[in-house]
């Protein structure tokens, strides 16, 4: 059945905040999993030759966790929320572009948060104005997102993508956008614009688990490490455990921080299978599988 907005027939407008209906809480979980995809869950962009199988090994987790009864697992993640529905090619909820849009299983299209939708005409006169200026080369990819846009510049000597970052952080400021700096690639945001932190935080709300894990490698990872963190202060959640994922290029931080760290993608997914099998036998936080800090 096509996702509908207020009863209607009609489809849903992505344009549109979510409403009550749509935020209404879920059964309650014993543990959530609020994971980030490129760099944790399969290896970060650009794809290794060895993807197809991370890839299949992770549409299998995802298809085995939903059956436990006391587990729940989100996808936080920077893509959008669709192309990483097209990935994990499993009915999860995913938090897409770090926050700022939310798939429901199930449903077609990807719901703005509802702080990003009165500059959504913004982004677009951004993004027109890149193209009619020319500021991006060839090696220099600019892909909108909706919610934000997404400037890819790995392939890009630094001195040279610098020059060229400099004059597209001055539009984005110009024109009232928040520029963030990531792994190979900058961000021009809404002022305000949601962040994974956020998404973790309607997450609980929704859920009320006891115990949340979250699991990131990048910088952007982080503010779920925060959130987490915030929520057990707050008396939100019982326990809170940050995973990061350590491979190339992944943050000092996330690592320091991190009461778990793991060594690449195959071994948070395996992590994830020895809690959902503590969780199924009825045990609690501990899985016992290497952890290295």
């Amino acid at each position: 059945m096509r996702h509908t907005a207020e009863g209607t027939d009609r489809p849903a407008d992505r344009r549109r905040a979510p409403d009550r209906a749509v935020l209404a809480p879920f059964p309650a979980v014993d543990t959530l999993i609020c994971a980030d995809l490129d760099g944790t869950l399969v290896p970060p962009s650009p794809p290794t030759p060895d993807m197809a199988r991370h890839t299949a090994d992770l549409r299998e987790l995802c298809g085995r966790l939903p059956a436990h009864p006391r587990l729940a697992l989100v996808c936080v993640t920077g893509r959008r929320a669709l192309n990483a529905r097209e990935i994990l090619a499993s009915p999860l909820w995913v938090a897409g572009v770090h926050g700022a849009e939310s798939l429901a299983p199930y449903a077609y299209e990807a719901l703005p948060h509802p702080r990003s939708v009165p500059h959504l005409p913004a982004v677009r006169r951004v993004a027109r104005l890149i193209r009619e200026l020319a500021l991006c080369p060839p090696e220099m990819h600019i892909e909108d997102k909706e919610v934000v846009l997404a400037v890819h510049h790995a392939r890009l000597p630094a001195e040279r993508a610098a020059s060229r970052l400099s004059r597209l952080a001055s539009l984005g400021r110009a024109s009232g956008m928040e520029v963030v700096a990531g792994r190979g690639w900058t961000e021009i945001r809404p002022p305000g614009s949601p962040h994974k932190g956020d998404a973790v935080a309607e997450m609980v709300r929704r859920w009320r688990p006891r115990r949340l894990v979250v699991a990131g490698d990048d910088h952007g990872d982080l503010a779920m490490f925060e959130a987490a963190d915030r929520l057990v202060e707050e008396g939100s959640i019982d326990r809170a455990t940050c995973v990061a994922v350590r491979g190339p290029g992944a943050d000092p931080e996330c690592l320091r921080r991190a009461q778990v760290v793991l060594e690449g993608p195959d071994a948070c997914r395996t992590w994830f299978r020895g809690l959902a099998r503590s969780l199924a036998t009825g045990g609690g936080a501990r899985v016992d599988v290497p952890a290295r800090h």
